[in-house]
């Protein structure tokens, strides 16, 4: 069944750590998704066969937090009947891990979803699993959407979560994602997608921070992982 969704995988690979059941892989996302998978050679660091993972949707987030909000199944949701389906995802790349378990090295190390209204940027917490984390988080994020609109009307551009308040931080002090490698914050969990979120408006030009069991909005800015340390080099150099 066709769902009217894009999806495109990327992820690096090389040699022995090669993916099996790839093949079968695509064909079931295939089944439901228009679908375009990108291996990338990659070296011996940190990533080897962890997506990044595009999902385009026909849907408005705004539409699925009203639905949402009238308890709607997620799996089912349908508006002006377009829909949002995400457990045939979840179900092959739960299959793709399981086929690969040997390797112990599959992943999703970040998934984006492109909706009309907003751009929804999940990142993965170390080892946690945020395929087991992303209906809830879906549904969390759907609920709370009508918090991250602006008295203006104007609604999100982008949703980046999790966030983290390193605000005790020696170097820059500020709320940020996680580091890739040589992160100081060891406690992170799976609860972590459900605390800070960072929201950027386009038209207004402004990033702030939603602290997500208050359902408030801060003016506070924040760093993704590449901002933050072209800060600290800025600041070095000043």
């Amino acid at each position: 069944m066709k769902t009217g969704i894009a999806i495109k995988l990327e992820y690096c690979t090389i040699g022995k750590y090669m993916l099996d059941g790839m093949e079968e892989f695509e064909t079931s996302l295939s089944e439901n998704y228009i679908t375009v998978i990108r291996p990338r050679p990659g070296g011996l660091g940190g990533g080897l066969n962890h997506f990044i993972v595009d999902f385009i949707s026909q849907t408005n987030l705004e539409d699925i937090s009203k639905l949402v909000q009238d308890g709607i199944i997620f799996d089912a949701l349908k508006y002006s009947g377009r829909t949002l389906i995400i457990k045939p995802f979840i179900a092959a790349v739960k299959k793709l891990i399981a086929i690969n378990k040997h390797k112990n090295v599959v992943g999703i190390s970040e998934l984006n979803i492109t909706f009309k209204d907003s751009i929804l940027k999940i990142y993965n917490i170390r080892e946690s699993t945020l395929l087991d984390q992303l209906e809830e988080i879906l549904k969390i994020v759907s609920t709370n959407y009508v918090s991250l609109i602006l008295p203006t009307g104007e609604k999100p551009y982008m949703i980046h979560l999790p966030l983290f308040n390193d605000l005790e931080s020696g170097k820059l002090p500020t709320f940020r994602t996680l580091f890739d490698f040589d992160e100081p914050i060891q406690d992170a969990s799976d609860a972590d997608y459900y605390k800070y979120w960072g929201i950027y408006y386009d038209w207004d030009g402004s990033r702030k921070v939603f602290e997500v069991k208050e359902r408030l909005l801060h003016a506070k800015t924040f760093f993704l992982q590449s901002e933050y340390w072209q800060e600290i080099d800025r600041r070095n150099k000043a």
